[in-house]
């Protein structure tokens, strides 16, 4: 079996591209329901245990609810991208979303 490696490069960055809408849909679907999770279901219906918990890592957990699927969505422009330079630009703002909720948790931690 003779194939040339740029055609395998090829049909693996085809993959990648058909893929990647589909995990940016996915991801946001699940940013929707998260917020709808958060903003709706929970916040109305607390025993005072939930409000306790939740007012104190609040930000922490809407941090990472929203930050996990703004992360898919990233990387799958990510995988997009063909310019070098958009594509450094969009690893620095993934980067930068994964450190955020870290910080956060950081300072509830040294609270």
């Amino acid at each position: 079996m003779d194939t040339n490696p740029s055609e395998v490069t090829q049909n693996i960055s085809a993959t990648q591209a058909r893929r990647a809408p589909t995990f940016a849909l996915v991801a946001l679907l699940l940013l929707i329901v998260s917020i709808i999770y958060f903003k709706v279901l929970l916040l109305p219906t607390r025993p005072d245990y939930i409000t306790n918990f939740f007012y104190r890592y609040a930000e922490f957990v809407i941090a990472f609810t929203i930050g996990i699927p703004l992360l898919a969505i990233i990387a799958s422009i990510i995988s997009l991208v063909r310019k070098e330079r958009l594509r450094f630009l969009a690893v620095i703002a993934l980067v930068l979303s994964i450190l955020w909720p870290l910080r956060i948790f950081i300072l509830l931690i040294t609270r």
